[in-house]
């Protein structure tokens, strides 16, 4: 299959989102980018993760990160109940923290030569992230006061170092062998 012809940009217009979501008609024929990163953490097991030139077979408790370069493709059977935490932002949106702490981006742009995208947490992990999205999630939608982008990006940045500890505490999920086609531009 000619994956050029068939990737297509996901585009982040307020430079942040996040949801917790639960769907049934979750289903990505053609992979994707963004302009700009992506944070998912799926709560759903049996998921293939297709990431450029790499696949992944992960299950609930597994947090994939990927970057404005990486095209990347989700799939779940259709008709199976996907329930996930997602987060798409631009670097842009915490650009003062990233002045004083560039390690804050570190699992998108600064990785090791065979990064793996996907890391399973343990279940303690895995309900601290979930308490840190839901912490997030209550505050981003409700816009209480003019302090209220202050504290979104206070609680993402919560987040961000959360997920570098643990992309660099613990060994991510090794790919499959398998190879499959490379998605290029």
């Amino acid at each position: 299959m000619d994956y050029a012809s068939e990737v297509h940009q996901v585009l982040i217009p307020n430079g942040f989102e996040v949801e917790h979501k639960i769907t049934t008609t979750h289903y990505q024929r053609r992979p994707h980018y963004h302009d700009g990163c992506e944070i998912n953490f799926c709560l759903h097991d049996n998921t293939d993760v297709y990431v450029d030139d790499k696949h992944y077979h992960v299950n609930s408790g597994t947090v994939m990160v990927f970057n404005s370069q990486e095209m990347h493709r989700v799939f779940v059977e259709r008709g199976v109940s996907y329930e996930r935490y997602y987060l798409l932002f631009k670097p842009e949106f915490i650009e003062l923290a990233l002045s004083e702490y560039p390690d804050l981006l570190m699992i998108f742009y600064r990785r090791p030569r065979h990064f793996v995208n996907v890391l399973s947490l343990r279940l303690v992990d895995q309900s601290r992230l979930s308490k840190l999205f839901d912490e997030l999630i209550e505050i981003y939608s409700e816009p209480d006061s003019s302090l209220h982008g202050i504290k979104v990006r206070q609680k993402f940045i919560e987040l961000l170092v959360f997920l570098n500890e643990q992309f660099s505490d613990r060994d991510s999920v090794t790919p499959y062998q398998k190879k499959v086609p490379k998605m290029s531009c």
